[in-house]
């Protein structure tokens, strides 16, 4: 992902993990903002340093001044669903993205962002009949840019 892009991943956790993995590879630090779902495990197993990682749990109506101080310090920044910004502060928040480099990542859809994603048809490996450990999940990402 370049800096300063903005991406949304259509609710999908694990995609929202494993594209956060990717940007925070070589990066110092990353950040979750209203992410309530996202386990320390999970985010463990996606290749995220926990060590390195900043939660914050609930932004309330402060979202927009919370990611801006994330955006303007920490490379990759994930964003839940819920977490509401109005349209104009979306803007100075793009503009912050592309000051600082930072790569925004978010749950759901997000307001202008570079691209969203979702996920098509899953396929799972590793259960037979009604029986056995969950191996994986077999996915196809679908993009399309956001005009």
């Amino acid at each position: 992902m370049r800096p300063g892009t903005a991406v949304g991943t259509g609710g999908d956790l694990p995609l929202l993990l494993a594209l956060a993995a990717l940007a925070a590879a070589d990066s110092v630090a990353w950040a979750a903002v209203g992410v309530p779902e996202l386990g320390g495990l999970a985010a463990a197993q996606a290749g995220l340093d926990l060590a390195t990682g900043l939660v914050v749990s609930d932004p309330g109506p402060r979202a927009a001044p919370v990611l801006a101080v994330l955006l303007e310090s920490v490379p990759v920044v994930l964003v839940g669903a819920s977490v509401r910004v109005p349209e104009r502060a979306v803007r100075r928040l793009r503009a912050v993205m592309r000051r600082s480099g930072a790569v925004l990542l978010a749950a759901g859809r997000w307001p202008g962002a570079d691209v969203q994603l979702r996920v098509a048809p899953v396929g799972w490996a590793g259960v037979g009949r009604g029986h056995g450990l969950l191996r994986g999940r077999r996915v196809t990402a679908v993009s399309y840019t956001h005009l």
